[in-house]
């Protein structure tokens, strides 16, 4: 049983997925096929690379063991974050301030590149602007916040800083500080996935 368990993506049906009418299925694959690039997963990952490589005229092949979009993509939180997991701090300190920053300019870049291509194929998946704020609860920690605050602004991230008194106005939330971003969104992770995946169809 643990083994079985160690290899469930979720349990239980997903929000994305309670108003879904049904299963988006494709052709099974039944005779052998030569092509540029063959993409393991039909999640929206694999949505985005077939569609990548097929914008760019490389024959692509797509193979999903079950249905598209209905894995670890139905299960998504939803958020499209320019932060990454780890902080501008926490990766200068690991990998030197030029490769951290560049981490961050990734990860900001990949989240406008997501947005702009959504709404240039004009795929419905609920998706809306959003503001991040990351606070801190203890006064040692607003300190710590503080400082990435200002290693981002040093570095040409835009941010803004909250004290405990605005944070509360903006948000209700008692904290110490925090900081705000702009640029990060919400959406559908679903309906964002199976639209990049009917776009990818389309472009062959």
């Amino acid at each position: 049983m643990a083994g079985h368990m160690s290899h469930q993506i979720r349990r239980g049906l997903p929000l994305w997925l309670q108003n879904e009418p049904g299963k988006r299925s494709y052709p099974s694959l039944r005779r052998p096929y030569k092509v540029d690039v063959a993409i393991v997963g039909g999640g929206i990952t694999g949505a985005l690379a077939a569609l990548t490589f097929a914008d760019a005229g490389v024959s692509t092949l797509l193979l999903e063991a079950g249905y598209v979009s209905r894995g670890s993509t139905a299960a998504s939180s939803a958020l499209l974050l320019q932060e990454p997991d780890k902080s501008l701090s926490e990766l200068s300190r690991r990998y030197g301030p030029a490769a951290g920053r560049r981490l961050w300019e990734l990860t900001r870049d990949a989240v406008a590149d997501l947005t702009a291509t959504l709404r240039h194929r004009s795929i419905e998946c609920d998706l809306i602007a959003r503001d991040a704020v990351h606070f801190a609860t203890k006064a040692d920690a607003a300190a710590r916040l503080h400082d990435e605050y200002r290693r981002r602004a040093k570095a040409g991230f835009v941010a803004e800083w909250l004290t405990a008194g605005r944070l509360r106005t903006l948000t209700g939330i008692v904290g110490h500080g925090a900081i705000r971003t702009t640029g990060n969104a919400q959406l559908n992770p679903y309906k964002a996935s199976m639209g990049i995946m009917r776009a990818a169809a389309s472009s062959g």
